[in-house]
């Protein structure tokens, strides 16, 4: 019995020691938030600055990065653009600008039709149709015109060429249409493939040049996708700069396949420099 007296001791020694953060492992399990001198991010300030004990650090935050909100590319009608499900046949015989998001288009002897809801609700119609632009059901369209109507629903009536997409917002970092770019023309950055088959004057400030086989390629926005952009494979001399600012009086914009975006193929002779 005797034996077994400093065993007990021991063990109550240790246990005392552990209990008490001293002894044989104290302070092995001590937070830095039990220590009376911790304050947050202030220590490690305070180490890098050579003076470990010191509280007078500050504990500053990371700046925050700059971000540019990029656009909703969520197409919508143009200001003043009424929806078509406002559309009644009261409006027989307005002139308006109208549209919203297609539900239905049919193709029947000829003659086109763009529902934008059940029976009742306005729709457009457009005879000896020829379809440029490969609109679909789920799109966002508009159309300007005087109103008709068959009965029951308003009508509009629209050509190949007054039917267009909704226009979609331009990225914040597209550059602004030039200030020496002739009134009369387009800016290139505003093309779409609705625009396909018409002659136009277009031109803008170049973004960047380039050969592709034996094409010459000029585009006036880093993302080749938006706007139009010009094609040559005629192309003889100087290419174009970065910056400078170019027209192509009059010529029929066309589509290129293998990207579907608008171009115009050019020589170098019609292309100008805008006026300084």
């Amino acid at each position: 019995m005797q034996k077994s007296i400093p065993a007990v001791v021991l063990i109550s020694i240790v246990l005392t020691g552990m209990l008490s953060g001293c002894g044989l492992i104290g302070g092995a399990f001590t937070l830095p938030e039990d220590d009376p001198n911790y304050t947050p991010a202030v220590t490690a300030a305070a180490g890098l600055n050579g003076n470990a004990g010191s509280a007078a650090a500050v504990n500053t935050p990371l700046p925050l990065q700059s971000v540019t909100p990029l656009p909703t590319g969520v197409p919508q009608l143009p200001p003043g653009c009424l929806d078509a499900s406002a559309v009644t046949l009261d409006d027989y015989g307005k002139f308006l600008c109208v549209g919203g998001t297609i539900t239905r288009i049919n193709m029947t002897h000829g003659t086109y039709y763009v529902y934008f809801g059940e029976r009742g609700r306005m729709y457009m119609m457009g005879p000896d149709w020829v379809d440029r632009i490969g609109l679909k059901a789920g799109e966002c369209a508009y159309a300007e015109g005087k109103l008709s109507r068959d009965g029951v629903s308003p009508v509009m009536p629209i050509t190949p060429f007054s039917l267009k997409r909704c226009p979609v917002a331009q990225p914040a970092a597209a550059p602004a249409r030039p200030a020496n770019l002739p009134a009369n023309c387009a800016h290139a950055l505003e093309v779409t493939r609705d625009d396909v088959g018409l002659e136009r004057c277009v031109g803008g400030s170049v973004a960047f040049s380039e050969w592709e086989g034996n094409a010459y390629k000029i585009y006036f926005f880093t993302d080749k996708t938006l706007g139009l952009h010009l094609v040559s494979t005629k192309w003889t001399g100087r290419g174009v700069n970065s910056g400078d600012c170019i027209y192509v009086a009059e010529e029929t914009i066309g589509l290129e396949e293998s990207t579907n975006t608008p171009i115009l193929n050019v020589v170098p002779g019609n292309v100008t420099f805008c006026p300084s």
